[in-house]
């Protein structure tokens, strides 16, 4: 809570609110370096996803320092960071693996994950506000078509451990 608190009172004492949108970035790059440092047994995961969904709460009232341009870069170039973050996430079996639940003894395998992660929670934060003429935009005639999607994201979310099982013991 020690965060959240420094944040919402750098807020208030900075009278900028160019120096006020540099709170999330220091906010995001001390929750990151703080799970890159210490690995955090069980519940260290929920607790940093709640970490995270504060820290997404305050951005959304005090966006990041350049938003929108990261936005407009990350939608726009999405091949330049998806195939380097898709190749550090490697393939089923590979070695290192992929620490994908517990956080890893190994400082370098926590690196990989977190910057995974961070480069994940910037696409989804800052795409939005790069406004629609800079991103792709779903036609309103296909929107009734799309109700399909919720059936696949439940159905992609209670069978993807099976679906890993599977694949990782096959290339083993």
């Amino acid at each position: 809570m020690l965060l959240p608190c420094s944040a919402v009172v750098a807020h208030f004492f900075l009278r900028d609110s160019e120096t006020k949108a540099w709170i999330g970035w220091v906010w995001l790059a001390l929750l990151q370096a703080g799970r890159i440092l210490n690995a955090e047994p069980r519940p260290g995961s929920e607790i940093h996803l709640l970490d995270l969904y504060i820290w997404s709460g305050f951005i959304y009232f005090v966006p990041l320092a350049y938003q929108a341009k990261i936005g407009k870069a990350i939608a726009q170039l999405w091949l330049l960071w998806a195939v380097p973050v898709a190749l550090l996430v490697g393939l089923p079996g590979a070695e290192p693996p992929f620490p994908a639940q517990y956080p890893s003894p190994e400082v370098m395998k926590r690196a990989r994950f977190y910057f995974v992660e961070s480069v994940f929670i910037l696409a989804f934060v800052t795409i939005p506000s790069a406004g629609k003429q800079h991103t792709l935009v779903i036609p309103q005639s296909a929107g009734p078509t799309l109700d399909c999607l919720n059936y696949l994201s439940l159905a992609a979310f209670c069978s993807h451990k099976a679906i890993i099982d599977v694949v990782q013991h096959t290339w083993r």
